[in-house]
């Protein structure tokens, strides 16, 4: 056998391992249950069948199928395999990423929240649109038409802004001229002078304030010493009513059982009345029959004294008739 069949062989065996060493490891990636996902792009471009899916920036699964959607044409729906294992929850987000500026396009879905419930097979993951080169020119544009509005405005309000200030130079060569000056000069010839003048009052107005404050500091110091004094009587007080407090909760409580026995006690005289109402009022009437017996007794006893004597009452005198007419 010639080294060229033999290296060719090799060559060809090798290729055959690393053929089945990718495969074997791509089923260990994507291998197992699957589950089922769909996403909505306005613009899905890079995207397409065999594309790879990518959950946190590790392979997850595959695109499936890319295909207008039949509710909404204007959109694209991105059906997608994902591993069972892969933790896609309501918080996840699907969007169009590129691990560098000329690499493939894949679709990545972000994380989300450890918290969040899964989505389910079949169910749809929420997606966002990818800046495009497009939409990244435009705004380029827009801000390039804004930049140049604002350089004309610019350049408009500098225009009014120097001929304001080439009028305000002017009024202030104005203000300099030689009359001004002089006007100036005796303005301050004069206030010096009024300074002059009014300096003893402003000294004499100055002792008094001073005097006043030190006054205020006295008077501060008295009302520390008043304080400090309201201080020491306010703990004293407190003290006192702290030395009471026990002594007069003492006495409120006594004073407390005693209005209870009172009461209990008004409450057994009111039962002993109610229970002896009729004795009483029999005794009330035995007590007013005899005080009438007595009152009878001591009436009898003013006319007849002699009855407490005999013990046969004389008879009464009768009174004399008049003689018979003509006897």
């Amino acid at each position: 056998m010639s080294n060229e069949v033999k290296a060719g062989t090799f060559i060809i065996v090798a290729l055959m391992i690393f053929i089945v060493t990718f495969v074997s490891v791509a089923n260990m990636q994507l291998g197992g249950q699957k589950n089922h996902y769909r996403t909505y792009f306005n613009f899905a471009g890079g995207i397409d069948a065999g594309n790879v899916v990518r959950f946190g920036g590790l392979k997850a699964g595959v695109v499936t199928k890319v295909r207008p959607w039949q509710e909404d044409p204007t959109r694209i729906e991105v059906l997608m395999e994902v591993r069972d294992d892969v933790p896609v929850n309501t918080e996840s987000v699907a969007k169009i990423a590129s691990l560098s500026a000329l690499g493939q396009n894949y679709l990545e879905i972000t994380p989300g929240e450890f918290s969040a419930p899964r989505i389910q097979t079949g169910g749809v993951i929420p997606s966002v649109e990818t800046i495009t080169l497009d939409d990244i020119t435009k705004k380029i544009s827009g801000i390039a038409d804004t930049a140049q509005i604002m350089m004309r405005d610019v350049s408009a309000d500098f225009r009014v802004v120097a001929n304001e200030s080439g009028e305000v130079l002017r009024n202030l060569e104005k203000l300099t001229s030689e009359k001004n000056q002089r006007n100036v000069e005796a303005m301050l010839e004069n206030t010096n002078a009024l300074v002059v003048e009014l300096r003893p009052k402003l000294n004499q107005m100055t002792d008094q304030i001073s005097a006043t404050l030190s006054r205020m500091d006295g008077l501060a110091d008295d009302l520390q010493k008043v304080a400090r004094s309201a201080g020491t009587t306010i703990g004293n007080v407190n003290e006192l009513i702290a030395e009471i407090r026990p002594n007069l909760k003492r006495d409120l409580e006594e004073l407390g059982r005693t209005l209870v026995e009172a009461r209990q006690l008004l409450e057994e005289v009111r039962t002993l009345v109610s229970s002896n109402e009729e004795n009483i009022h029999e005794s009330a009437e035995n007590f007013r029959v005899a005080s009438e017996n007595i009152e009878q007794l001591t009436d009898e006893l003013r006319q007849r004294p002699w009855s407490l004597i005999r013990v046969i009452p004389k008879e009464d005198r009768k009174v004399p008739l008049p003689a018979a007419a003509g006897n």
